[in-house]
């Protein structure tokens, strides 16, 4: 017995109850057999369209201004920075919180690609926040449109109202 691929003692994947590997998984999850997602071209929605509590954002927005409004120090000596930024398109304008890497990015007069970011309640008001799962990047071009910035959706003031409570 000298073909390896026979003798099941010397063959890894029959001890491992794979089948050989001859690429024929490609495009496939090898442990379901079912065909990989395809992705899709992400589409890019305008400030106006930014309501609360929503997620999975991509905008492309040019940044008014960014402010530092926390830089501290923690117990394991690691620095944290947040900053507020107005960030906006043609349609509106928005405060977008930032942190850490982020606030190096979102810099007056910059142009940044935004990709799954939700919006955040602070105060009764809205924030744009991009969290772990997000990113934020400059933009390959600037921006050629101009901010609307006479509709700033972070100064609407929104209030909880609870649902199927009974007054009596």
């Amino acid at each position: 017995m000298s073909n390896n691929a026979t003798n099941p003692s010397t063959n890894t994947n029959a001890i491992n109850n794979n089948p050989p590997s001859n690429n024929t998984n490609q495009g496939f999850n090898n442990k379901d057999r079912k065909p990989l997602p395809t992705k899709t071209k992400s589409t890019f929605v305008k400030c106006s369209a930014l309501k609360p509590g929503t997620k999975g954002h991509n905008l492309l927005l040019k940044v008014l201004s960014s402010e530092v409004v926390v830089e501290a120090e923690r117990s394991d000596n690691t620095k944290v920075k947040f900053a507020e930024a107005v960030v906006g398109d043609e349609t509106g304008s928005i405060v977008l919180t930032a942190k850490n890497d982020q606030v190096d990015i979102a810099q007056p007069g910059s142009t940044i690609e935004i990709r799954n970011a939700k919006i955040d309640m602070f105060k009764g008001y809205m924030r744009l926040v991009v969290d772990k799962w997000g990113k934020i990047t400059q933009a390959t071009s600037p921006a050629t449109f101009e901010v609307n910035r006479s509709n700033n959706l972070s100064t609407v003031e929104y209030e909880l109202v609870p649902v199927g409570v009974n007054e009596e």
